[in-house]
Order: structure tokens, then C-alpha cells, then sequence
């Protein structure tokens, strides 16, 4: 109780594990096992006068011999051996189990790496994965290939070369992660790849129609004022395509 009473008050609330941290870390906790004697002193001569002088107490002698006459020199370094092994043995005891533990983490870390460290976007990245499943199970697949993603009765999917596959991102999580450059929110349950657009058409009441290069020529929609902006957005991912594409001379 002491201890962390003077953890709170010296607001000890983190302790690096060096050698050098942890040795002033316990020259700085002595203070405590320098007075506890001075306050559970008279709580440990109570409970002893009620044991040893059983049935007979006597007020005077009580404070004369267990109280006063027990704040001696000799006394307080009698019990200051078992106070300092007691205290400092459950500290040491604690910060050894937290080496222990950190070690152990550590080992962990390095011998069993998250699988699943890059499906989660760093700052400043974009997504690049995501772990998707359908009827044979999961897998992770790359979002470069995905043609869309779309949203069906509360469900999340992406629509991949290899099939249909469930996930767990929703489309806001997906507009916020995904490459804004290579995919593009054409409504507000579907994100369409640019790499993969074949052409687009007006169809009727103010949509438009846009044809996918996918082996069905697959079709969805797009509300006209999101015309502008996905024109916009083509415009910039056909200047990125032609910048990468190599000199005449190496396609000759």
C-alpha cells in the first residue's frame, strides 16, 4: 500500500528495464522501507499485546512496553532487515516478471511476424491487400487486381479475377485507404478500379453506364454528378500510364 502510495505521489507511472534505471528506481524507493517501521509499528505491537497478554490488558502497560517502549534504536534496525527484504524481494519480484515478459514478447516478435502487418495501410501508404473469403475459404488479395467493390445487403465484396470475396473493410474505410489515383467511388456502394474502366455512356435518367474490362464486360452505374469527377480522375490516371510507358525505341 505504501509503495504505491509513493508510486502515485512521486508519479512513478513507467520504468525503462537497464540496469541503471532499475538500480535508481530502488535507491529511490528507500524512503519507504526507511519509515514503515514508524507506521506499522504500533498496528504489529496491538495485534502482539492482545495475543501475549491474553486475558489480562492493562492500558498503561500496553502504551509503556508495546507502544513507547518499542521506538528504540535497536529496535527499528531489528525490524528494518525483515522490512527491507519483504518490500524490496516484491519489487524485485515484479520488475523480474516484467523482464521475463518482455523477453518473451520480443522473442515472439521476432520469430512469429504479424502475417497480416501490410493489410493495414501505414501513414502516409495506401492499402495494398486485403483478406477475402468465399465458399473454398480465405485468402489475401492484391487490391491492384480487384476490378470493384461493391456493397450488397449490408455485406462488403471485392470482385477479383479469381472470383467474388467477402470483407470485412467498408466503403468509407475503402475510399480512405485505397490509392485514390487507381480507384474511384462512382456511388456510394461501389469503388470501381480506373485500370480496369473500358468506356462510359450516358443510359437514362441521369446515370451512366460504365463497362468494365472484365471477361463478361460487366456494367454499373454512376449518377451524373459524379460525371465530372470521373472524368477528371481518367484524365489523371491516363497521364500517370503514359509517363511509365517506355520509349518507342524499347517497344520496337
Amino acid at each position: 500500500m505504501m509503495l504505491n502510495i509513493y508510486h502515485e505521489a512521486c508519479r512513478i507511472k513507467r520504468l525503462e528495464l537497464t540496469p541503471r534505471n532499475i538500480l535508481r528506481y530502488e535507491i529511490k524507493i528507500l524512503p519507504v522501507m526507511l519509515v514503515a517501521f514508524f507506521l506499522f509499528n504500533p498496528l504489529t505491537q496491538t495485534v502482539r499485546y492482545l495475543l501475549v497478554e491474553f486475558p489480562n490488558y492493562d492500558l498503561e502497560f500496553y502504551l509503556d512496553k508495546y507502544i513507547q517502549g518499542t521506538y528504540s534504536v535497536r529496535l527499528y534496525f531489528i525490524y528494518l532487515i525483515p522490512v527491507m527484504i519483504i518490500g524490496y524481494g516484491s519489487v524485485n519480484g515484479s520488475l523480474l516478471i516484467d523482464i521475463l515478459e518482455q523477453r518473451r514478447q520480443r522473442k515472439r516478435t521476432n520469430e512469429t511476424p504479424d502475417p497480416f502487418q501490410s493489410l493495414t495501410p501505414q501513414p502516409g501508404a495506401f492499402l495494398t491487400h486485403l483478406k477475402g473469403k468465399n465458399s473454398f475459404g480465405e485468402t489475401i488479395i492484391a487490391v491492384q487486381d480487384c476490378f470493384w467493390f461493391e456493397t450488397e445487403d449490408r455485406y462488403y465484396y471485392a470482385i477479383h479475377p479469381t472470383g467474388r470475396f467477402s470483407i470485412t473493410k467498408t466503403m468509407n474505410e475503402l475510399e480512405q485507404e485505397l490509392n485514390p489515383e487507381l480507384f474511384f467511388r462512382t456511388k456510394r456502394n461501389c469503388i470501381i478500379n480506373l485500370s480496369f474502366v473500358a468506356s462510359y455512356a450516358y443510359w437514362e435518367n441521369g446515370k451512366y453506364s460504365i463497362r468494365m474490362q472484365t471477361p463478361n464486360n460487366d456494367e454499373t452505374d454512376m449518377p451524373r454528378a459524379r460525371l465530372q469527377e470521373f472524368k477528371n480522375r481518367l484524365v489523371r490516371f491516363s497521364a500517370q500510364e503514359v509517363e511509365y510507358l517506355p520509349p518507342k525505341s524499347e517497344i520496337i
